[in-house]
């Protein structure tokens, strides 16, 4: 639904008659009919006020007639002579899209167009196209240099910021230069061939985490000030045996299995501990999410949770957080610091109806593991019947992600409207035939959860 919606607005946006054509041409009609009346007598007596008023609409009229006539011709004429000289490369779209992240969910872009004519009154404007049908919002080029000592125009350019609010990996297929009226009744298109790619990071927010303790230790080469509480043996249980520590003895699992096991004794190490960091990207709700608004305004508020959550993790002295990926997303450059690579794995991530949680989190590995309101209730259960108590399990309640779209009257009148898409999806949220299911799941991994501690 959401590909076909993208779609219909490709082909809208670049439809070379404009909506502004109908309401000049319904205006015309208007006019027309006011100068000669369909009832007029010519014998009937003509107000001396009435030819005057009737005058002056014709000479407005033709006045305007003339003024739409030029700027659509120069726009036409503008557009075919771009065209010619575009094919044998002395006329060119040029814009420097390098590999990189936004900066405050904006894209800084400096487009410029080796080009000496404009429409009379008009402009040439651009949009990048994102992927098969998406479209940014349109740049305006209209900075002119001209040639030393020289009136010509040598280029048109522009600078512009472009606000993506989705929380992913955005690839440019090309971009598009629109030559426009005066009035916007015609816009005619060029398609400009242009490659690249960028990122929209999530933001670290603070929140609150237990105490998390390693699980595993592969490496001694970091040594820290404090003593820091390390497992014993790779493994956190083993079969109780003689001599063993009865205080040892995990009650919780010989009440549901009847057998007898004990936690592996714990040792002093004066070397950096690594704690393997799990996020699922599982959904469980249902395949319809995955291909609307709704699903990609929960995916970017559960990225920015599990960025938020391994930003603090790395604040913990004595720990390697190491982050395991749950897809195989497109590698970045290995010159990057190890946080920055976890960002981008983090933001090239979707949801998946492929990988369950029980196949990717390793409850003997992991020390914490991050869980949403998708998340299946089964296996989640499952995953916490094997951990142990120093090993944590975050849930990010997506719901929450809503509750700060919420605009009441009066937020309307004293503070300022939100913007037309995040009302959009909020208006979604409320009406989504899945929200009382998303809700319902969610409030039982809270109870489970919470009974688990």
């Amino acid at each position: 639904m959401k590909q076909l919606l993208l779609k219909i607005r490709f082909i809208l946006t670049h439809s070379p008659v404009r909506f502004n054509i109908f309401l000049i041409g319904l205006l015309a009609w208007l006019t027309y009919r006011y100068v000669y009346p369909v009832d007029a007598s010519n014998d009937s007596d003509h107000n001396s006020y009435q030819s005057l008023l009737v005058l002056l609409v014709k000479i407005a009229g033709l006045l305007a007639l003339i003024l739409i006539g030029i700027s659509l011709l120069t726009t036409i004429l503008a557009y075919m002579r771009y065209r010619i000289l575009n094919r044998s490369g002395r006329a060119s779209f040029k814009l420097d899209l390098q590999t990189g992240d936004m900066q405050d969910a904006a894209l800084h872009i400096h487009p410029t167009l080796q080009y000496d004519w404009r429409p009379f009154l008009g402009f040439i404007s651009g949009r990048l196209r994102i992927d098969r049908y998406g479209l940014s919002k349109p740049f305006v080029l209209a900075s002119v240099l001209r040639r030393s000592h020289s009136l010509k125009v040598q280029q048109f350019s522009g600078t512009s910021d472009l606000y993506f609010r989705d929380i992913k990996a955005y690839q440019v297929t090309g971009a598009t230069l629109y030559f426009e009226d005066m009035f916007r009744l015609i816009r005619l298109y060029v398609p400009q061939p242009l490659q690249g790619e960028f990122y929209h990071p999530p933001q670290a927010n603070r929140i609150n985490v237990a105490e998390v303790l390693p699980q595993a230790q592969q490496e001694i080469d970091v040594r820290i000030e404090q003593m820091r509480k390390v497992e014993g043996e790779y493994l956190n249980y083993k079969q109780f045996e003689y001599g063993d520590d009865v205080r040892r003895i995990v009650w919780k699992i010989y009440g549901r299995s009847r057998e007898l096991v004990v936690r592996n004794p714990e040792i002093r190490n004066p070397y950096a501990s690594e704690c393997y960091f799990y996020a699922s990207f599982y959904n469980h709700i249902g395949g319809l999410l995955l291909d609307d608004g709704l699903a990609d305004e929960m995916l970017n508020y559960y990225k920015q949770a599990v960025w938020s959550l391994y930003m603090q993790l790395q604040q913990n002295d004595g720990l390697m957080i190491h982050y395991v990926s749950e897809q195989n997303v497109k590698a970045d450059r290995t010159d990057r610091p190890e946080a920055e690579q976890v960002q981008h794995r983090i933001t090239q991530a979707v949801w998946q109806q492929e990988t369950t949680l029980l196949h990717y989190a390793d409850p003997q590995k992991g020390s914490i593991f991050c869980i949403h309101s998708l998340s299946d209730y089964n296996e989640v259960k499952q995953l916490l019947e094997k951990l142990s108590d120093d090993q944590y399990v975050h849930m990010v309640t997506l719901s929450e992600g809503f509750d700060h779209y919420s605009f009441s009257w009066l937020k309307r009148v004293f503070m300022k409207h939100p913007q037309p898409e995040t009302e959009q999806r909020h208006t979604a949220w409320m009406i989504s035939p899945q929200r009382k299911a998303i809700l319902k799941n969610e409030t039982a991994l809270k109870q489970l959860l919470k009974q688990s501690r």
